[in-house]
């Protein structure tokens, strides 16, 4: 019936632990996409992401998975603790009440992220222990929509020579 309405599944940006307490509960997975930084990247790349990833939601919207977008490097602590050291974009599928998670492998796109969803949900993929048990996310500030703001430095003032 979703998809005869063609109603848009939600793609959230995790930037509060509330929003991740409030949505993965239960049976259900939750798939993190890591994004490039947007200083790595800019607005029509990030936003191409996130069309991809909307169109991965709708395709797997009859599952039990809520999809969540967030930019790498403001979540430092949970990045290292989910081994993502490899890249952007990254997508990690999180069982919060079996306490593993999945990590993708491969290249980010459309097929890809599908193969591995289903992986995920025949339980073919390889999962590990999340470290602690627990995703603790931090705040964060949301996005504008925008491209980065250049990063202005501040000439440094010349040291005086003593003698």
């Amino acid at each position: 019936m979703l998809s005869k309405a063609d109603i848009q599944p939600d793609v959230f940006e995790l930037i509060r632990q509330k929003k991740y307490d409030e949505e993965c509960k239960g049976q259900v997975i939750c798939v993190l996409t890591f994004l490039p930084n947007i200083y790595e990247s800019n607005a029509v790349e990030r936003n191409a992401y996130k069309d991809q990833i909307l169109k991965v939601a709708k395709n797997n919207r009859s599952q039990p998975m809520v999809f969540f977008w967030l930019q790498s490097g403001d979540q430092m602590d949970l990045e290292r603790k989910l081994n993502l050291g490899f890249g952007y974009p990254a997508v990690v599928a999180i069982s919060p009440n079996k306490q593993v998670f999945a990590t993708m492998r491969r290249s980010f796109d459309y097929t890809n992220v599908n193969e591995f969803l289903v992986k995920v949900i025949t339980g073919s993929a390889p999962v590990d222990k999340i470290p602690g048990g627990v995703v603790e996310i931090k705040k964060a500030d949301a996005w504008d929509g925008k491209d980065a703001a250049p990063i202005i430095e501040e000439p440094e003032e010349e040291m005086e020579e003593e003698l």
